[in-house]
């Protein structure tokens, strides 16, 4: 009687342990559809800021008048690198093409150690960005286009597929963390269920 009785426990409790599992899988399902979405370009931009010509940021080096492009794209780096703040230049021409110092600051930063520069952008932790630099490198980006890069400083265009690819980025992970914090919480409910069916079974 008491066996019986103990089966009908553990049946019960093996199909709610069967529909936690199956939810959880569709939480985790969810979360990797839509981190699907952004991976590939990602991780594309990564593998093109790779491929990248040390020598050619070497050689920005000694550019003494940056165009327009140039300049956007390396103040969006050291925001998202979060660099030290830049100092607006003196000369009046340097101010005129580079007004806040970010393509001075570079060339005494990032292109001062561009094997470095370049594992910084390939080692990057796409999975804490703050949302205030997030925000900020956005408003920039839209004012920056790929032809105009191209003419620009066609060496950086990776560089520029990189930024854009981590703001999408960020964009999706803030649908896919709620899932995996709910896929967890899910997980350690399902964890206790589990668990009280194996002592159900021991007793079986």
């Amino acid at each position: 009687m008491i066996a019986e009785e103990t089966r009908k426990v553990v049946a019960k409790d093996e199909e709610e342990a069967s529909i936690k599992e199956a939810e959880v899988s569709e939480v985790k399902g969810h979360a990797d559809a839509e981190l699907g979405k952004a991976e590939p370009a990602l991780k594309a931009a990564v593998r093109e800021v790779a491929k990248m010509d040390v020598q050619s940021l070497y050689q920005l080096k000694s550019v003494k008048v940056p165009g327009k492009a140039l300049v956007q794209i390396l103040e969006m780096v050291q925001i998202i690198l979060k660099g030290p703040k830049p100092k607006k230049p003196n000369d009046k021409k340097k101010a005129e093409a580079d007004p806040l110092g970010y393509f001075e600051l570079s060339q005494k930063t990032l292109f001062k150690e561009p094997k470095k520069f370049l594992t910084d952008l390939q080692e990057f932790n796409f999975e804490n960005q703050e949302d205030a630099i997030v925000e900020k490198v956005r408003v920039l980006y839209s004012k920056t286009k790929k032809e105009e890069v191209a003419k620009s400083t066609k060496d950086l265009l990776p560089v520029h597929m990189w930024i854009g690819a981590s703001i999408e980025y960020h964009d999706v992970l803030k649908i896919v963390n709620p899932l995996r914090e709910t896929a967890a919480e899910m997980s350690a409910k399902l964890d206790v269920v589990q668990k009280k069916l194996n002592e159900q079974r021991a007793k079986l």
